[in-house]
C-alpha cells in the first residue's frame, strides 16, 4: 500500500520536495523552507531591486527580521501570510532560514517559572517526613526512558517506515560543514544521514562530493571530540553489524540517504 500524500511539493521547478509543512509566498505559490525567500524563488511579489539586508517588502511594508543581533535579514515567514510567526518552538522567536535550527541562533527556551513552595515541592516534603527521605526521594527519580521503537519486520512496511523516518530527518537535518548553508547547496546535492556519538544522536547533512575522511573531520568539530586517537566512522548493517568505513572513499559511495552512522574513537594500542 502507498503512503498517503503528505504536504506539498515545493513549487521551485528545480526543488520539487515534498515538505510536511510548506509554506505559502504573497505571490501565491508554496514552497520548502530553503526556498520560501524571495530571492530563493524569484518571487514576483517583491521588486527586482529587493536586498534581503535592507529592504522592506512590497509597498514598503516594515518586514519581520531575524531576532540574531549581527543579522538584519528578513525572519523566515516575513513574507507570508504569516508574518510574525515564530521559527523556533523552543525559544518562540522568529529567525531567518539560516538561524532557524537551535544551534545556529544559541536558543535559550524560555522557562516556565515555578512559585515557591510549588506542589511538587510541598508533595515531597509531605512523602519525606511521613514516609522518610529514601521513598520521597525514589518518588521524585527521573522515569527511565522508553525503550526503542521495533523496526517493522515485513519488507513493504519498511521500506515505508523509512520513507517517513528520512523525510523527518530533511527537516530536522543540519550541515556538518558550518560554511554550507540551505540557499548555498540545493537539497538535490546533499546526503543526510543520522550520526550517533556516545549518549548524542543527531542529523546532518553534507554535499554528496564529501570524502569520508572530511566528513569525519567536520563531525569531530560538530561533536567537539578532544582527541589525538584516530576517528573513525562506522555504519550499522541490517542485522546489527558495524562496517568501518574507508577515509579515501566518497562518503556517498559509501552510505545512502537516512542510513545511521557512528563516530568511534580507536583506543590506542
Amino acid at each position: 500500500m502507498d503512503l498517503l500524500q503528505v504536504g506539498a511539493h515545493c513549487s521551485l521547478p528545480s526543488c520539487n520536495l515534498n515538505d510536511f509543512l510548506p509554506i505559502k509566498c504573497k505571490c501565491n505559490n508554496v514552497f520548502c523552507r530553503d526556498h520560501i525567500l524571495p530571492d530563493a524563488h524569484a518571487c514576483s511579489a517583491v521588486s527586482k531591486e529587493y536586498d534581503p539586508t535592507t529592504s522592506d517588502g512590497k509597498d514598503g511594508e516594515k518586514l519581520k527580521r531575524c531576532d540574531v543581533e549581527s543579522c538584519n535579514k528578513p525572519s523566515l515567514y516575513a513574507f507570508t501570510t504569516e508574518p510574525e510567526r515564530e521559527t523556533c518552538d523552543e525559544c518562540h522567536k522568529a529567525f531567518c532560514v539560516d538561524h532557524r535550527y537551535v544551534d545556529t541562533h544559541g536558543c535559550s527556551p524560555k522557562k516556565i517559572e515555578t512559585p515557591a513552595g510549588s506542589s511538587t515541592s510541598s508533595a515531597r516534603a509531605l512523602l519525606e517526613k511521613n514516609f522518610g527521605s529514601k521513598l520521597a526521594s525514589s518518588s521524585s527519580a527521573k522515569p527511565k526512558a522508553p525503550p526503542k521503537k521495533k523496526l517493522p519486520t515485513d519488507p513493504t512496511k519498511l521500506a515505508q517506515y523509512r520513507k517517513v523516518q528520512l523525510m523527518k530527518m530533511k527537516h530536522s537535518a543540519i550541515p556538518a560543514d558550518v560554511k554550507d548553508t540551505p540557499t548555498s547547496v540545493p537539497s538535490t546535492l546533499r546526503l543526510i544521514v543520522n550520526v550517533g556519538y556516545g549518549d548524542v544522536e543527531k542529523a546532518f547533512w553534507f554535499r554528496n562530493t564529501v570524502s569520508t575522511g572530511k566528513a569525519v573531520d567536520l563531525l569531530t568539530s560538530q561533536f567537539k571530540i578532544a582527541t589525538s586517537n584516530p576517528v573513525q566512522l562506522l555504519k550499522q548493517g541490517p542485522n546489527g553489524e558495524t562496517t568501518h568505513l574507508r577515509n579515501d572513499v566518497a562518503l556517498a559511495d559509501q552510505v545512502t540517504d537516512g542510513e545511521t552512522l557512528f563516530v568511534q574513537v580507536s583506543n590506542p594500542e
